[in-house]
């Protein structure tokens, strides 16, 4: 496992109350309950395909927002895939050719039947049948060109979409907790590189008597102390109230969710509750 996912549930199993400390802070509910901050998320970011790593746009302690590149794989071949089908969806002298074609073959259809409406005696059949033909064939011959020039258009775009596999984006907003890989290493598919962990919001944990079940509600706001990077108290709603009872200890798991838009707060760090009373 890894050093920070440790450090995390090393410091939520430090919060857990004692029968004892939970029964005597739920006399009133007020007093102050160890707590806990905790990234909301951790997203292991992996390679997805086999390859080699050829660079990394982001280093520990990075604030990446979603979309944004972390790594590249190596996409010589790719590359090359993508402009080949891109030159091809792009030359459109073949269609050209073919609807210039199409075009004179079209007329000439075209003024042996305006004579033969005209007189059909004038007109010899042979010809006429001739010039039908070709402007058949001619159209054929246009219409191939065209699903000639869409398939290579598609096959541009499906070579265009591997190629941007090639490069790893971030999906979700954080900051980046842990790097496995750097530049020039091999990674099997789906080899972990980075971490990233979201920090807005915040996640509070604390555990609670049983005898305290019962008297919170979603979205009732506590107060949560913190003393780093200075101390302050912070109003947070509750977000979850755990409807299993842990046998063992007599406590039920609270949560709470803390806005940190800034990134001020760091999780990992210890903290006091106060419930709200009543």
């Amino acid at each position: 496992m890894r050093l920070f996912q440790c450090t995390l549930i090393l410091a939520a199993l430090m919060t857990s109350l004692t029968p004892a400390q939970a029964k005597d802070t739920a006399k009133d509910g007020t007093k102050d309950i160890s707590c806990i901050v905790l990234a909301n998320a951790t997203t292991e970011i992996s390679t997805g395909v086999p390859g080699v790593i050829e660079a990394i746009h982001a280093n520990l302690g990075d604030r990446v927002q979603a979309g944004d590149p972390l790594f590249d794989m190596t996409s010589e071949v790719e590359q090359l895939d993508y402009e080949i089908f891109r030159l091809e969806a792009e030359n459109s002298k073949l269609v050209e050719a073919a609807r210039a074609q199409f075009d004179l073959a079209q007329k000439a259809a075209n003024r042996f039947l305006s004579l033969s409406e005209q007189n059909a005696s004038a007109v010899n059949d042979v010809r006429m049948e001739q010039a039908l033909s070709e402007a058949q064939l001619a159209e054929f011959n246009l219409l191939d060109a065209l699903a000639k020039q869409e398939r290579a258009q598609l096959e541009a775009k499906r070579a265009r979409a591997i190629l941007d596999q090639r490069r790893i984006r971030s999906p979700i907003a954080g900051v980046v907790v842990e790097r496995v890989l750097d530049p020039g290493s091999y990674g099997a598919a789906h080899s972990p590189v980075l971490s990233i962990a979201s920090l807005d919001p915040l996640i509070v944990e604390a555990h609670l008597p049983a005898s305290a079940y019962g008297t919170l509600a979603l979205g009732m706001e506590a107060t949560v102390a913190v003393s780093v990077p200075e101390d302050r108290q912070i109003n947070a709603p509750i977000t979850m109230i755990d409807p299993v009872i842990d046998a063992g200890s007599g406590t039920f798991r609270l949560r709470l969710e803390l806005s940190n838009p800034s990134y001020t707060l760091p999780a990992g760090m210890r903290c006091l509750l106060t419930l709200p009373k009543g």
